[in-house]
Formats: structure tokens, C-alpha cells, sequence
């Protein structure tokens, strides 16, 4: 283990060397505002290969901070100006701009059938990156006092990867063998968004133990493709993770696609 660890290490260190400049990161900040957007406005088909790119981006940056030597959290904490020109302390784009993305994309993209167990696998998720991110740097407690609230909100970063990350991977990744069951379209509308892309529904009549009808969100291709009075099944699969979650079949659905 430690021998494979020194080879991964040594691969880092090499990579290093062939990034635009090794004391700044602000090249990945751009990256992951153009993989967020990406995933964002045209996810498909390659939802899946965006999804992981995205997540690996943090992962990236603070592993580079780290591999410096003496890392500490002011390392992700840029000074911004407002438009008043008063100098503030915000957190570094590409950790706030992958782990909302992340979370917002899990969230949109697929059906949570039981939040409890989400929210369970979420939060040892959490604490494991928490605990890992904690002991892997150094010199928080002097900054704490005037940065408190950026602090907090880099808490809150780690919180939403943990739970989009989790979510994620419990759905892109399942394997499970799907329980379908047949429901009917009713209805379809289109949410429309000032600053993000259109999010698009289906209402469907209940189905299994769900008792109510419901809406869906679906892509914007099988929306197209999905009319008022046809019949689709309703797939609720196991999950990676145990996290149950169901979508409406699709043979071009995106957990299949790269």
C-alpha cells in the first residue's frame, strides 16, 4: 500500500509540473466554469462522463494544494472586490462553482424514492470528507475569527459535494435490476428560468405506492418525444448505495449513456 501510494504520489508531482503555474490555481477555476456550464445547459448524451470530470475537480485542487506542502484553508479563500470596490474574502470559484453544479445537477437530473436514506449516506459522506479535508491541513484556528463566515460557506461546499456526489454516482452507477411498473402521461410543461436553463415535466397518473399523480422532471429530448395519453413504465431501481430512485424508461435514459 504505502508502495502504491509513492507511485500516486510521484504522478501527481509529475502532473504538477505540467500545469500553467504551479502556484496558482486560477486556470481551474476557469475549467470548471466551462465544465459546470457544460453540464448545465447541454448535458446530453455525455451526462455521466461531465458529471465526473466535474466531481474530480476539487478533488484535483486540493490534492495540488496539499501535495505544496503546509496546506491550510486560507488556500481557498480569494480577495474580490464588490461592485462598491470593498475588498472581500470569498471562496476559490472552482470548489464553489463544481460543488453547486454537482449538487444541483444530482438533484435535477433523478428521483429520490427515499430522502431518509439520502440524507443518511449524505451526511457519512460528509463527515468523512470533513474529517479527511480537516486532517490534511493546518492553521485554521487564527484565521477563523475574521474569515468565519467564508469558513462557513466552505463548509457548506463540502456539504453539498458529499450529498451530490453521493446522489450521483448512487444513480449514474446502479446496476440494480429495475421493479417497473406502467403509468400514463397526463400532463406536460416547461419551468422557465431568468438565469438557468429550462427544466421540463411530465405529469404522470400514480403508480406502485405512489397514490397521487406527480411530475416529473424529464430531458428536454424525451419531453419532446412524450405525449398526453401515451403509456411509459415507471423504472424504481435499488441504487449504488442503497438510495432508491425512479425514473421513467427510456432506452437513451442517461444513467446508460457516456
Amino acid at each position: 500500500m504505502n508502495t502504491l501510494f509513492f507511485y500516486f504520489q510521484q504522478l501527481l508531482l509529475k502532473l504538477k509540473s505540467y500545469l500553467p503555474d504551479k502556484d496558482n490555481l486560477d486556470w481551474l477555476d476557469g475549467f470548471a466554469f466551462i465544465i459546470s456550464s457544460w453540464l448545465i445547459i447541454f448535458p446530453y448524451p455525455s451526462y455521466t462522463g461531465l458529471f465526473c470530470i466535474l466531481a474530480f475537480i476539487p478533488v484535483l485542487g486540493i490534492t495540488l494544494t496539499v501535495l505544496k506542502g503546509n496546506a491550510h484553508f486560507d488556500h481557498y479563500i480569494k480577495k474580490a472586490f464588490n461592485k462598491d470596490g470593498v475588498e472581500q474574502n470569498i471562496v476559490s470559484a472552482y470548489i464553489l462553482t463544481s460543488t453547486l453544479t454537482i449538487a444541483l445537477s444530482a438533484y435535477l437530473n433523478f428521483e429520490c424514492e427515499n430522502y431518509y436514506s439520502l440524507l443518511t449516506h449524505g451526511a457519512i459522506a460528509f463527515t468523512i470528507f470533513a474529517i479527511i479535508f480537516i486532517f490534511t491541513h493546518r492553521n485554521i484556528r487564527g484565521s477563523l475569527k475574521h474569515q468565519a463566515g467564508v469558513y462557513v460557506l466552505l463548509g457548506f461546499c463540502i456539504l453539498f459535494y458529499s450529498y451530490g456526489i453521493t446522489y450521483g454516482v448512487n444513480c449514474l452507477f446502479d446496476s440494480s435490476k429495475p421493479e417497473r411498473f406502467e403509468t400514463k402521461i397526463i400532463g406536460k410543461y416547461i419551468s422557465h428560468h431568468r438565469k438557468s436553463p429550462d427544466t421540463y415535466y411530465v405529469t404522470i397518473t400514480p403508480w406502485g405506492h405512489h397514490h397521487d399523480s406527480e411530475n416529473i422532471k424529464v430531458s428536454s429530448d424525451l419531453y419532446d418525444r412524450l405525449n398526453e395519453g401515451d403509456l411509459v413504465d415507471i423504472d424504481l431501481q435499488q441504487g449504488l448505495f442503497d438510495i432508491p430512485w425512479y425514473h421513467i424508461e427510456d432506452s437513451n435514459n442517461i444513467s446508460n449513456e457516456w
